[in-house]
């Protein structure tokens, strides 16, 4: 008959400690593809940044007048302007 103990098999304390630190800082890479900023693993798409945009009078004019006349905020139709010209760039640019 063979003696049953409670406690699982250890695995020696060093190769996790070595284990752990091997991975730090790691991001994995799938395929080992080189990762955009904003395609890593940590980038949360609830998250949203603010940021300050200075416009001349005519366009925060033309902003405030497409804003009352399509019921959408200017905070909104200037982030779609924005991400749009952004994803656009961003084509020309590969």
């Amino acid at each position: 008959m063979t003696n049953m103990t409670i406690n699982p098999p250890s695995v020696p304390k060093r190769d996790l400690v070595d284990d752990f630190l091997d991975g730090a800082g790691k991001v994995p890479m799938p395929d080992n593809k080189l990762l955009m900023p904003w395609e890593k693993p940590n980038v949360r798409k609830d998250v949203k940044k603010a940021m300050q945009l200075v416009l001349s009078e005519a366009y925060m004019l033309k902003l405030q007048y497409l804003a009352d006349k399509t019921c959408k905020s200017q905070a909104r139709i200037a982030r779609e302007a924005v991400e749009r010209a952004i994803d656009t760039a961003l084509e020309a640019l590969y």
